[in-house]
């Protein structure tokens, strides 16, 4: 019930029906599952609520890999990066789950400090759980090392992806034309037509 009525203010955009929801709830004994409460934590973090995210987060019984990403979420966009950093490192060192989503969301924190080292080193986290050909990571993998002006190392991941869409074969465009490859962004782009066509 609870989980419903969270999903309807997260789609209106209510953080304060949310509140006022979370208020009643924890008079009530906090009766919320997991699944409400990431519902309630992603309320927080769309609304910029970081301080209540935070509270909300720390008291959870039980958190899981949407739990972290979520609050990872909130304080990338709220600039916060090295908190979201933190995050995932305890995210990582709690023993959950490391999958595309979390990868993703991560590198897009790393792509924004344009933190290169970071970069390598969750590179290499990708490549031992065997993540590497996923189209996804490896789109995220290609900015990062765009933003850090490693071409060769963004073709090696572009290389390694099994199957390559149109936002893989765009992230490579892009790559070689923000560091200035403009001869190998119009051959990406010409083999691009003819791979997507």
């Amino acid at each position: 019930m609870y989980g419903a009525l969270l999903q309807r203010c997260l789609q209106n955009d209510d953080p304060i029906s949310a509140m006022g929801l979370h208020c009643k709830i924890l008079k009530r004994g906090n009766c919320l599952d997991l699944f409400a409460t990431n519902i309630l934590l992603n309320v927080y973090v769309k609304a910029e609520l970081l301080s209540e995210a935070e509270i909300l987060f720390d008291v959870m019984p039980e958190r899981n890999t949407v739990s972290f990403v979520t609050l990872v979420q909130g304080y990338a966009q709220c600039l916060q990066f090295s908190e979201a950093v933190g995050l995932f490192t305890r995210l990582h060192r709690e023993g959950h789950e490391l999958n595309p989503f979390v990868f993703t969301s991560i590198l897009k924190v790393l792509v924004s400090m344009e933190c290169a080292e970071l970069g390598w080193n969750l590179h290499a986290c990708i490549y031992k759980l065997g993540h590497e050909s996923n189209a996804f990571i490896g789109t995220a993998l290609i900015d990062a090392y765009s933003v850090c002006g490693c071409v060769d190392f963004a073709r090696e991941v572009f290389d390694g992806i099994r199957c390559k869409d149109m936002v893989t074969w765009t992230g490579m465009v892009a790559c070689y034309a923000e560091n200035h490859f403009f001869q190998e962004a119009l051959e990406a782009f010409s083999q691009m037509r003819g791979c997507i066509a």
